[in-house]
């Protein structure tokens, strides 16, 4: 089980194990939402009370609830938009089998798994996005992204990325492949390789050879990070087609994704 974290300022989302090439992915764009525009309810009692947040639910699964804030608070489709699609997150990621592989939830325009798992990024987003309610009685983000981070935690325990995507090595190609980590003093590397033996060819609509790859992984823990899992930072590396049925010896990285996965046993 994957949990796809960015790919180069995408999205992230929750991905299941893969074997196949780490290129291989189907997005599903979701509109971005304005910052919050509050309105403000009317009411016209004179009795003061005191709600604390309520929850409902609204099926019969348990991801289903979703707290809801008091009375008194004002109202925004942005917060309530958000609040929506993290509900839909957890529900993925609790009816989710390790055993099936494949997606675990919908990739979105907002990482709502990494503000759930990360106190650093969920500050950053919530301040970014300008919501003030955080701790408050009208706060209604901060416990489902809570709840959503419970329902992660207990899939990422028996989580871990596919033997495949190391199986094959070549050390050439693993140097340009490293080259991603900007910091590696903090990056503790458990496995490194590519699921192709060899390269596979690229070729134009007229057949024509245009270049040739192979996609690497590389699993790892890097120590800088306040959630507690690792990584499987995946890439493809290339070698442009220099006629004559030759190829450049030069090795170049192009897109790369970053997918939050389990840490091997023992691990903290």
């Amino acid at each position: 089980m994957l949990l796809k974290i960015t790919r180069f300022g995408a999205a992230f989302a929750l991905l299941g194990v893969f074997a196949g090439a780490a290129s291989a992915q189907f997005t599903i764009t979701i509109p971005k939402i304005p910052k919050i525009k509050k309105t403000t309810q009317t009411t016209t009692t004179t009795t003061t009370t005191t709600d604390t947040p309520a929850t409902v639910n609204t099926s019969t699964d348990s991801s289903a609830r979703v707290p809801q804030a008091s009375s008194g608070c004002e109202k925004s489709p942005a917060v309530d938009y958000h609040v929506g699609d993290i509900k839909k997150m957890q529900a993925e990621v609790e009816a989710y089998d390790p055993k099936e592989g494949g997606t675990m939830v919908h990739e979105s325009n907002y990482n709502y798994v990494l503000y759930a798992v990360s106190k650093t990024a969920r500050e950053k987003w919530l301040k970014d996005f300008g919501y003030t309610e955080r701790g408050g009685p009208c706060d209604i983000i901060s416990p489902a992204l809570d709840s959503l981070a419970k329902a992660v935690d207990a899939k990422m325990a028996s989580s871990a990325p596919s033997p495949a995507l190391f199986k094959f090595r070549d050390a050439a190609s693993e140097k340009v492949l490293m080259n991603y980590f900007k910091t590696p003093a903090t990056i503790k590397v458990y496995k490194i390789g590519f699921d192709t033996a060899g390269w596979q060819t690229a070729k134009d609509d007229y057949g024509l050879p245009q270049y040739r790859y192979k996609d690497g992984n590389i699993y790892v823990r890097d120590t800088t990070d306040d959630q507690p899992y690792c990584h499987v930072y995946s890439a493809r590396v290339k070698q442009d087609y220099a006629g004559a049925g030759t190829y450049s010896t030069e090795i170049y990285r192009t897109s790369a994704f970053d997918a939050m996965v389990g840490c091997p046993a023992g691990v903290k």
